[in-house]
């Protein structure tokens, strides 16, 4: 049986009346490691700006400019940002590719301008959608799962398991937050789609 495992996982109900639908947003692990990427090499740009504008005794301060420019832009939104809204770093990076434009050395322009179009990829949402007649789930084409390619969808113990007929098993665990009266009704309306799709 091929499995395949998403550890540490947001969940958030919605329940739409007329669809009936419940999404569980998964929390994107590759997210991590794209902001300890992001911090490091944010870090290495502003040193080597300094760096470089000192090699050249200060005669030109554009880059070393633009380099305070983004760091201001990286507290200012820290600072104003709403409460559980997620940092980006985006247009730090577009800055920082800008202030390199602006040097003898363009590749390390080119590497921010990479990160600048991975933002909104690596940070983006991650929802199962839980239809009538099937599961949505988040892929970089999403994938649609028929209820009736399904054997088993449950969640126990803080842990959701899909269990699809073709020996593929979806595990992830769901936040404890998570309530005991939304389980037993997604279990229900998991187990009503099951058998009418058989």
């Amino acid at each position: 049986m091929q499995e395949f495992c998403l550890s540490y996982v947001t969940c958030s109900w919605q329940v739409i009346p007329d669809m009936y639908k419940y999404e569980i947003v998964l929390k994107n692990e590759k997210e991590k490691v794209y902001l300890i990427i992001s911090w490091l090499l944010l870090f290495s740009n502003f040193i080597s700006l300094v760096l470089l504008t000192i090699s050249v005794d200060f005669t030109k301060l554009g880059p070393f400019i633009l380099g305070l420019l983004a760091v201001a832009a990286i507290f200012l939104r820290r600072y104003f940002k709403r409460k559980n809204e997620k940092i980006t770093f985006q247009w730090v990076f577009f800055i920082f590719s800008l202030a390199w434009f602006t040097t003898p050395y363009d590749w390390p322009a080119y590497v921010n301008l990479v990160f600048f179009v991975l933002e909104p990829i690596a940070s983006r949402r991650l929802p199962v959608h839980f239809y009538d007649d099937r599961i949505v789930y988040p892929s970089v084409i999403p994938k649609k799962i028929l209820w009736k390619e399904i054997n088993n969808v449950i969640l126990k113990d803080n842990i959701l398991t899909i269990d699809l007929k073709n020996n593929k098993l979806f595990q992830q665990s769901v936040d404890r937050t998570y309530t005991t009266k939304n389980e037993a009704e997604f279990n229900d309306f998991c187990r009503q789609r099951l058998n009418q799709s058989t």
